[in-house]
């Protein structure tokens, strides 16, 4: 019974000290353990204020569809939940904080910090020391060459006969293919010189004759 009573101070002070610490989830869990401690301190009374006072803050909580705290702890959920809380927040851990000179959040980080073991010496262990030996990598191998493809040699370019420009090509045109073009060229202007003495003949020579 005594003890119970101090476990009722003891949560309900971590739990005034987490609000001053800003810390809404600790300060719940603390409200809920000194409700359960004021119960099992056989008062129920301090048991509702203290859900009450959870209430006010948090309207949402677990513990809000009963009527009391005494109802609440008969339902199984609420058991389950107040046990792990018991779990979390065991009464010589809470009383190592209340007791502690520094805050509350400070106090239970520290109390919760992992512990790290001091390093082995490698005389100590040489196993562990030969384990952490340097590892002799052995150099890489030289890159290899690439291999030389023969380039083909290139043909020489084809000579291109220079263009006739437009002149020398109507002088080529002009001119006659073959012999035989050149002999009818003459007969042509000689029977266009002799048809054009017969015309004078018979023009001014003719008359005069008769």
């Amino acid at each position: 019974m005594r003890h119970a009573d101090a476990m009722l101070r003891v949560y309900e002070e971590l739990a005034d000290r987490f609000v001053t610490e800003n810390e809404p989830r600790h300060r719940d869990h603390c409200l809920v353990l000194a409700a359960d401690a004021a119960l099992s301190a056989g008062q129920p009374g301090d048991a509702e204020r203290l859900r009450q006072r959870l209430l006010q803050v948090n309207p949402h909580h677990l513990l809000r569809p009963f009527s009391s705290m005494s109802e609440a702890m008969q339902a199984a959920d609420v058991q389950e939940y107040v046990a792990d809380l018991r779990r979390q927040w065991p009464a010589d851990f809470a009383q190592r904080l209340y007791t502690s000179g520094s805050t509350a959040t400070s106090a239970l980080q520290s109390s919760h910090a992992p512990q790290v073991p001091a390093p082995i010496p490698f005389a100590a262990n040489p196993a562990a020391a030969k384990a952490i030996e340097p590892t002799v990598v052995p150099p890489a191998p030289p890159p290899r060459k690439p291999p030389v493809v023969p380039v083909p040699k290139a043909r020489p370019a084809t000579a291109v006969p220079p263009t006739r420009g437009p002149r020398q090509a109507a002088v080529l045109a002009d001119a006659p293919d073959s012999p035989v073009g050149v002999w009818l060229a003459t007969m042509l202007l000689f029977l266009a010189v002799a048809g054009g003495l017969a015309l004078l003949f018979l023009t001014f020579v003719w008359p005069l004759l008769q």
